[in-house]
């Protein structure tokens, strides 16, 4: 599951609260415990599921599509670049056992099918009032025929991530009052609103929401993922996936397979062409590799081939994008052009040390921002000759980029924005200590 936004302490307090404390199974390891044990985060939140599920069905009479979610405890996520050895990353880019697929930059949804239950939409993330995945019910979709997908299969989980083919979106978003820097943003956004605005929005401006197809974790009641008899690899999942993406194309959702290569010879130009036409990026996917349902990155056949710092993968693989949050500010400069605005923002992660505690780390400053942009996160006091930062800065995530990690500060040298994250809090902000020092060089 994805983090939520709540403090270990908060989860603690609630479930004090709600006199569920009890109920809480620590699963974490600890060489400082008694019993050798801690409490996680993800412990805390399945006793408040719990909980809540004990509210919303007394029966017990839980639908099957949201009883196969609660099976599940994440999509898989993607190895970064930097947990990667050179040999492996070489392996990658020159093994024709390693496929690459263009990565979009949208939200990560699940379809979820089950015969006499319809279709149903979920997100990774973590909803704060029922803690469990989050289902979107606002999702237009005119001409949907469920008959279609009634006639070819009992059930099934399509791994998808959501984007917009509408350019327009962004400006109706803007027009909202929201801001988005990205159509990951707009889209993050229009799903945001409640359910009548946001079907009203897409349903005016003709904006169809498009799936992108890239996995499959479950059909007709058999589970492809990697702690399951009925495992599959990526190599014997691809087809099924081709073919129910095929199947809600043709039930009426604009659902569609994500283009790859697996010839080494391809691969080079395959990836350029996708940064050249300012995409995202690819994932790089092991052929024989099975899907991991867990909420862990370093253990999984999935590999994030991003722009990285020095935006050149192959001459410094181990780099990466950093996603880090708000902190702190600088004035600008005395007797420069910003000196009565915010000079520089300071951001953060969550560093995580091998001994398992974690410890919030000054990663970036940041002072290239327009003069639109410094005035718009200023307040400037000339009673007092003081200048602060807006409160509802603080928190808010970007993804960063840079040359390196510095040897003595271990910071982001030359750090820019490439996007502000509205679709993330800054409790996913998370590297471990690992991860950070893999990056200085």
């Amino acid at each position: 599951m994805a983090v939520v936004t709540r403090s270990l302490d908060n989860l603690c307090e609630l479930c004090t609260q709600l006199g569920i404390l009890d109920k809480v199974v620590p699963t974490g390891r600890s060489k400082q415990s008694a019993s050798g044990l801690k409490i996680l985060k993800k412990d805390y939140i399945l006793a408040l599921r719990d909980y809540y599920l004990a509210i919303d069905f007394p029966t017990g009479n839980i639908p099957k599509h949201l009883q196969l979610m609660l099976s599940l405890e994440s999509p898989m996520l993607c190895n970064r670049m930097q947990n990667m050895k050179e040999h492996q990353v070489t392996e990658i880019w020159q093994s024709p056992k390693w496929k690459f697929e263009e990565k979009m930059d949208g939200v990560r949804m699940l379809i979820v099918f089950v015969r006499g239950e319809g279709i149903h939409f979920y997100s990774r993330n973590t909803s704060v009032q029922n803690y469990r995945c989050v289902e979107y019910k606002n999702i237009w979709m005119p001409g949907f025929n469920v008959k279609v997908l009634d006639d070819l299969y009992d059930s099934f989980i399509l791994d998808t991530e959501v984007i917009c083919p509408n350019p327009n979106i962004s400006t109706v978003i803007g027009n909202r009052g929201v801001k988005t820097e990205t159509m990951l943003a707009a889209v993050t956004a229009l799903l945001g609103l409640n359910d009548s605005d946001s079907l009203m929005v897409q349903q005016r401006e003709n904006c169809q929401l498009r799936f992108c197809a890239f996995d499959v974790l479950y059909v007709n009641g058999s589970w492809f993922t990697s702690d399951k008899t009925t495992r599959k690899t990526q190599r014997e999942r691809d087809p099924f996936t081709s073919d129910i993406a095929k199947a809600v194309q043709l039930a009426g959702i604009d659902c569609i397979r994500l283009s790859e290569v697996s010839d080494p010879a391809l691969k080079k130009p395959y990836y350029d062409m996708i940064i050249n036409n300012r995409g995202e990026g690819v994932i790089a996917k092991n052929l024989d590799g099975l899907y991991y349902a867990i909420d862990n990155r370093t253990c999984v056949p999935w590999v994030k081939l991003k722009r990285t710092m020095s935006n050149s993968l192959t001459a410094t693989p181990l780099n990466d994008c950093v996603d880090c949050f708000v902190t702190g500010f600088e004035r600008g400069d005395k007797g420069k052009q910003y000196e009565n605005y915010v000079g520089k923002l300071k951001f953060s992660v969550f560093l995580t040390k091998a001994d398992g505690t974690q410890t919030i780390h000054e990663i970036a400053h940041i002072g290239s921002f327009t003069f639109a942009e410094r005035k718009e996160m200023t307040v400037y006091d000339p009673a007092t000759d003081t200048v602060s930062l807006k409160p509802e800065y603080y928190g808010r995530v970007i993804e960063a980029d840079g040359q390196n990690i510095s040897s003595r500060e271990q910071r982001i040298r030359q750090a820019k924005v490439i996007r502000w994250r509205s679709d993330k809090d800054k409790y996913q902000c998370v590297m471990t200590e690992e991860e950070l020092k893999a990056m200085i060089f």
